[in-house]
Parts: C-alpha cells; sequence; structure tokens
C-alpha cells in the first residue's frame, strides 16, 4: 500500500535475484532489541514467490538463538523460563518504518499487525498506519530458505522467533526497512537478537 509524498533516493543498478539486493532476502542482521535507541536498517528485494495463485506471505519481527544443551549451568534453566514467560507477557514497543523503492524513489508503505480473537478462535491481519508496534507474536521462519543463505544452524541452534508486523500485500519489488528498540528490556540483555524479514513457514512448501 503506497502512500504520500516520495522521498528522492538512489538506487543500485538492478541485481539478478533477491538473494544478491542490498542485505538479500530473507534479512537477518543484529539488533539489540534489549537496548533502548538500538536501530536497525536493511535493503532487500522481496522476490516474487507464488503458493498456488497467492504471494507468499512475510512477517516482520526478530529472533535470537541459544545453543542447543541438555546440560543446564545453575540458575539458567529458571533464567530461561523467566525470560519466556516476560516474553509472552510484557508489550515490546519497536519503531518500524518500510518504504518500497520505485525509480529512484521511495514511497512509504503501511504495515499490518495480526489480530485474533480466543472464542471463536479466529485471526485476521489490519493495517497499522502508526510507526510504533508494542506486541509480538510467535512466529516460523521459511526454514529452507534460512538454510540456503546460511541462517539457520539447526544443529547446534535453538531459534525463538516472533513475529511483529507483516507486509501485505508482499509485492514483489525493492524495499528499505528501518527498525529500532524504544525501551531498555535488561531481561534479554544476555540474548543475541537479531532483526528478521522473511516468509511464514507453510507445511506444503518447507518441509
Amino acid at each position: 500500500m503506497a502512500a504520500c509524498s516520495p522521498v528522492s533516493e538512489s538506487v543500485q543498478p538492478p541485481a539478478p535475484d533477491a538473494t544478491h539486493y542490498g542485505d538479500g532476502f530473507p534479512v537477518i542482521k543484529p539488533f539489540d532489541l534489549p537496548k533502548a535507541g538500538s536501530k536497525v536498517t536493511a535493503d532487500f528485494e522481496l522476490p516474487n514467490a507464488m503458493d498456488g495463485d497467492h504471494l507468499r506471505p512475510v512477517w516482520v519481527g526478530f529472533r535470537f538463538s541459544i545453543p542447543k544443551t541438555k546440560d543446564y549451568a545453575p540458575g539458567e534453566q529458571a533464567a530461561s523460563l523467566k525470560r519466556t514467560d516476560y516474553l509472552y507477557e510484557s508489550p515490546i514497543p519497536i519503531r518500524i518504518r518500510l518504504w518500497r523503492i520505485e525509480g529512484g524513489e521511495r514511497f512509504p508503505i503501511v504495515l499490518h499487525e495480526e489480530q485474533s480473537t480466543i472464542r471463536p478462535s479466529s485471526y485476521w491481519y489490519e493495517p497499522h498506519p502508526e510507526e510504533v508496534f508494542t506486541g509480538h507474536d510467535r512466529a516460523e521462519m521459511h526454514v529452507k530458505e534460512m538454510l540456503a543463505i546460511g541462517k539457520f544452524d539447526y544443529r547446534n541452534k535453538a531459534y525463538d522467533s516472533w513475529e511483529v508486523a507483516s507486509i501485505r500485500p508482499p509485492i514483489p519489488g525493492r524495499y528499505h526497512i528501518e527498525m529500532e528498540s524504544l525501551e531498555d528490556h535488561p531481561i534479554l540483555a544476555q540474548l543475541p537478537f537479531e532483526m528478521v524479514v522473511t516468509h511464514h513457514r507453510l507445511p506444503e512448501t518447507d518441509k
């Protein structure tokens, strides 16, 4: 959904495919989420990825990983449970801005946010015109795409990924995104967070 006045920007010559433009796609970049004021930016190109008669959905959010182990250090298991509870229960305000790049200009894009009800169990997406998001939901990454770019070490790491917003519709083309953490989260300070822009994992395409 393109909107209002464009801002002139120079763009690179066309790249052969989405994985070689800017920061590539999927986007995985270090993001110091637990520290207020931390920012990360990325340039990427959404591919023309179809699932049947519709474009494959794309989510924006964050992830972290921990080493796979059966032996916890003293107190680590309890600390891990506290971090998990915090992620489920606490708002995490993040400013996200997205632009589509066309003809050397940037056009702001309105992101979407997931809405849901428990009874009846249902979920849907609505436009979120404000830049600040506070909610986040568990999300699954498209594992094959992550493996292809060397960003999924399933043998040694366990990943926890969270969706904050969605690009709807995920129109193929070039984009610029900016993400900023707006609040300190000391309980999460030791975790290696990363910004994520990726396709949803769909069972029929990612087995």
